[in-house]
């Protein structure tokens, strides 16, 4: 869930300064992508598990959410 708002608020940041179509094509990147990780994990989680154990899986399913969580971190924002 904290990814999920890092992200948000980022396209909101990013969707200030352009036009609605702009703003508009941005989410629908953001959300196509959501949508393609989360088919593609569906997919591929079974044979994943199978392959490389339970702990394994979580373990990247963890991971990549605290990436993006921490590459928030290195996102400068201008002082209004």
């Amino acid at each position: 869930a904290a990814s999920d708002v890092v992200v948000d608020s980022i396209v909101v940041e990013r969707a200030r300064g352009e036009g609605q179509g702009a703003a508009g094509r941005l989410q629908s990147i953001c959300w196509a992508s959501a949508a393609v990780g989360g088919l593609l994990s569906a997919y591929f989680s079974g044979s994943l598990v199978e392959t490389y154990g339970t702990r394994y899986v979580f373990g990247v399913t963890a991971i990549l959410p605290l990436l993006t969580a921490g590459a928030a971190l290195l996102v400068s924002e201008k002082k209004q």
